[in-house]
């Protein structure tokens, strides 16, 4: 994490250096600092995010490597003292097997576990992904990534509260943790496929802020508010909801994994027609 954190800070510098050379005399007419330094944080945590993604490929390129040939070498030492198929099968459980091992090392699920509350209550740095415009216009890029960028605060947001919960609210605690996940799984699922953006709006544009209402609001509700059993019954209810929206995120989340009719019903018009015409091919060669 401080490496990323390091790296992140190096590009605000770049960044920012290249847009006061932008703004120099000559050029066009410089933006407020603030401004300019807001740009720079933006294109800083895109850059930060690329980079996260491309450290995720390649963690899951070395398991696949590693597995692979954990399993070659237990099929070929296996074959030498059983039949093949039962070679073949013990060499598909060795490569599974230390996959998973490596996944947990690499993940941190090996990691001594440390009561919830005992952890660090700094937030995480959560970085909006970035937009793979590919497949759409320009200006539908940039209104998707706008999306992206407040859902990157709102979820900074939850966090931060969930972490500065008291000890017994354990259970608003996991709910809000389990939100901010799904937010992010969410996040990065609309950047690679910006095309199903409307299936993730609504949750990202409506339901996301209001999460992070009711959490500060969960947040700042004491006993002052006029006796202990409102505040009491506000506080179950708000829990409520956020259970609800956390349903809403894991819809959202199997909305986007699921295969588009409409191509599905295309591509098998296209196979079909295929078919057809390989199989009433004449076989004769044409003269």
């Amino acid at each position: 994490m401080s490496h990323r954190r390091r790296v992140r800070d190096d590009l605000v510098d770049v960044v920012f250096d290249v847009i006061r050379t932008a703004s120099a005399p000559g050029a066009s007419p410089p933006a407020d600092p603030e401004t300019m330094r807001l740009q720079a944080e933006r294109e800083a945590a895109r850059q930060a995010a690329r980079l996260d993604k491309q450290r995720r490929r390649e963690e899951a390129s070395m398991r696949q490597y590693a597995g692979v040939g954990a399993g070659l070498l237990a099929g070929g030492l296996s074959s030498m003292v059983m039949p093949t198929p039962a070679a073949v099968g013990v060499g598909l459980l060795a490569g599974g097997f230390m996959m998973m091992i490596i996944k947990a090392i690499q993940s941190g699920a090996l990691a001594p576990r440390v009561p919830v509350f005992q952890r660090t209550p700094k937030p995480r740095a959560i970085d909006p992904p970035e937009v793979d415009g590919r497949e759409i216009p320009k200006s539908q890029r940039d209104v998707v990534q706008s999306v992206l960028d407040e859902a990157a605060v709102c979820l900074r947001k939850l966090d931060a509260v969930a972490r500065s919960l008291p000890e017994r609210d354990v259970d608003v605690f996991g709910c809000l943790q389990r939100i901010v996940k799904s937010g992010e799984r969410l996040s990065d699922a609309v950047a690679d496929e910006p095309v199903k953006f409307p299936l993730a709006q609504r949750v990202l544009t409506y339901h996301l802020p209001k999460a992070v209402y009711l959490a500060e609001s969960l947040q700042a509700l004491g006993p002052d508010s006029q006796s202990q059993g409102d505040a009491d019954k506000r506080a179950a209810e708000a829990h409520h909801l956020l259970m609800r929206m956390e349903m809403v995120f894991e819809k959202a989340l199997v909305d986007m994994s699921g295969v588009d009719a409409a191509e599905m019903d295309l591509e098998m018009r296209l196979i079909n027609q295929a078919l057809d015409e390989d199989l009433n091919a004449d076989p004769r060669p044409r003269k």
